[in-house]
């Protein structure tokens, strides 16, 4: 995982396997850089595989008033975006 700060965002690029196991380490890591930035920015594109609760320590590492986007999800992201019906911002950028 890399997380840096672009245009009053966090973006954090994560790749490998986000589920059980790994997902409370991810949320950890992330919410020191999340106390000033009111955007959070998931580079997904280089997610393997990904379970429900993956998917819910992207969300719960974020504060309630604070916007999500998911950019370029992978096959398997999309798959449990579609699976949980999540409504959740997706961009898609040139890689």
């Amino acid at each position: 995982m890399s997380v840096h700060a672009d245009d009053g965002a966090v973006v954090a690029a994560i790749a490998g396997e986000l589920d059980l196991a790994t997902g409370p380490a991810v949320k950890d890591y992330l919410r020191p850089f999340l106390d000033q930035h009111a955007r959070v920015v998931y580079e997904l594109d280089q997610v393997a595989f990904i379970d429900s609760a993956g998917l819910e320590s992207l969300f719960e590492a974020v504060e309630k008033d604070e916007s999500i986007v998911f950019r370029n999800p992978s096959w398997s992201v999309r798959q449990i975006i579609d699976l949980l019906e999540v409504s959740v911002s997706v961009e898609e950028s040139a890689l």
